[in-house]
Formats: C-alpha cells, sequence, structure tokens
C-alpha cells in the first residue's frame, strides 16, 4: 500500500494520502499554467481526524527557498526548474506513536472544463522522514489526483476528494490521463472517500514554527 499525502484524499487534503495503487505515471498537464491560490497557504486539519497532532501545512516556492524560512527537510530549487512558483509545497504531519512523521508533496492545478485538480507527487526522493531521522524514498514519477469539490466563502474550509482508479498507471501520457479523467469526471465510482478541511492558520512561512501555531503548548 502506497501512502499518499493528504490520509485518503490531501489527508482527502490531509486524510488522503493513504491509497493503494491510484497513481498515473503522467500528470493530467505535462508542464503547469496556473499560480497558486495563495488563500489556500497555511495550516489545515481534516475535519474527520481524531488526533488533533496531525495537520497538512501548504506553503508557496517563496516560503520554500527562502533561507530564513528553510524547510525542515530541506529542499533542492533546482530540481523545480522554471515551474517552481506554479506548485503548491504541501507538508503532512502526522502524529505516530508519540513521534512526527513528515512526508512532502509538490502540487500545481490543472482544470477539466469546471473541474479543479491538483496534480500531487513526491517532491524528492526522499520525501518522507521522521523526527529521528530516519527516511523512506518514494517516486517522483507517479501522480496522484485530488480534484477540489468547493472552497468556502471565507477560504477556511475545503472539500476535496481523490481520484480512487487503479487504471491510470497504464495511460501512456498526459493526454490520456487528461481524456481518461474527463471521461470519468462524473462517475461516483472514479472516486474514493469525500474530506473535508478546515483552515486553522494562514501562517505558512515556516514547518518548523507551524508545529507551534497548529499545536499550542505542545512545542516550546
Amino acid at each position: 500500500m502506497k501512502k499518499h499525502l493528504f490520509h485518503a484524499v490531501l489527508l482527502s487534503l490531509a486524510a488522503f494520502v493513504t491509497g493503494c495503487d491510484n497513481y498515473a505515471k503522467y500528470p493530467i498537464d505535462e508542464k503547469p499554467s496556473i499560480k497558486p491560490d495563495r488563500s489556500l497557504l497555511g495550516i489545515w486539519k481534516p475535519v474527520a481526524d481524531k488526533n488533533p497532532a496531525n495537520y497538512v501545512l501548504i506553503q508557496d516556492y517563496i516560503d520554500i527557498f527562502n533561507p530564513t524560512g528553510k524547510n525542515i527537510l530541506g529542499s533542492d530549487e533546482g530540481k523545480y526548474g522554471d515551474y517552481k512558483s506554479y506548485n503548491y509545497y504541501i507538508t503532512q504531519v502526522t502524529e505516530v506513536e508519540g513521534k512526527n512523521e513528515f512526508d512532502e508533496w509538490t502540487a500545481y492545478t490543472s482544470r477539466i472544463g469546471n473541474a479543479t485538480f491538483l496534480n500531487l507527487s513526491a517532491s524528492g526522493l526522499q520525501s518522507s522522514v521522521s523526527e529521528d531521522g530516519e527516511g523512506v524514498q518514494r517516486s517522483t514519477d507517479e501522480y496522484f489526483f485530488i480534484r477540489i469539490l468547493g472552497v468556502n466563502d471565507m477560504r477556511n474550509v475545503i472539500t476535496a476528494v481523490m481520484v480512487d482508479d487503479t487504471t491510470l498507471k497504464n495511460l501512456k501520457g498526459a493526454r490520456q490521463v487528461r481524456n481518461y479523467i474527463a471521461a470519468h469526471l462524473n462517475d461516483p465510482s472514479f472516486y474514493g472517500d469525500t474530506t473535508r478541511f478546515y483552515k486553522v492558520s494562514g501562517y505558512h512561512a515556516s514547518l518548523k514554527q507551524s508545529m507551534a501555531i497548529a499545536n499550542p503548548g505542545k512545542y516550546k
């Protein structure tokens, strides 16, 4: 079983990333063309998650590549090329047996008709690390797709769902991925469970500082 990003969808944006074989080898669009929605930056928690220590931090390229606010896992600016400003940089923080595990992902937006999707992929060869420094390698050539079903007017609740189709990995290019998703856009069986996230804070400059904001009193 692969562990995605959000534990069943972006966890669906943080209950997500606990899926199995629902990845593609290509994104919906080979090159991103839609800049991030800055209202989505910040600290988010899945409504249904019973562990308040778990959360998702969504950042932009300024946060990640600013030397004064460097991410805990570090980042290699070069590998993101000319499109780094189009990415969301997402860290899922999950408490496991009293210790935090960090999973890093990048995502960029694609639109198919009126539907909005995130192309989610591991941000590096070692995209998961625990507080003990143990890392897990993940392929950067696997894409998961999260459909954003809605964001409320106050921009503090996201409803999302992950594409849960195991044939995606057999598609041969971005055009096939786009056409295949478009053909199943309104098929409920094409998706996993719907997940809602609520915004804890608009803070997004530093992963380390976000831990104290997400869980006041736990970190000093």
